[in-house]
């Protein structure tokens, strides 16, 4: 039985999650916040995000850093990074 208590609201989605499907906001790199706190102002080290938002967060953070080492991708990083969504 789940408890009240261990349900956590994701503060990109909204949705409840289970304690072991979301991720402390204090655990998440800086880098990878601050994509977060482009699209909800309101994110901090206090809120939870649930893992598949977080994924997505890491993706498109892994995908502007080979932007701006290389100015594009190339096929093969395209291919890479579309395996990582």
């Amino acid at each position: 039985m789940v408890k009240k208590k261990d349900i956590y609201r994701c503060a990109v989605c909204r949705n409840n999650f289970r304690s072991q499907d979301v991720v402390h906001g204090a655990l998440i790199r800086r880098a990878v916040a601050d994509f977060i706190c482009q699209d909800h102002p309101d994110w901090s080290n206090e809120s939870f995000i649930c893992q598949a938002d977080l994924s997505k967060y890491r993706s498109r953070y892994v995908h502007s850093l080979l932007e701006s080492e290389k100015g594009e991708l190339s096929t093969l990083e395209n291919e890479v990074w579309e395996s990582l969504k």
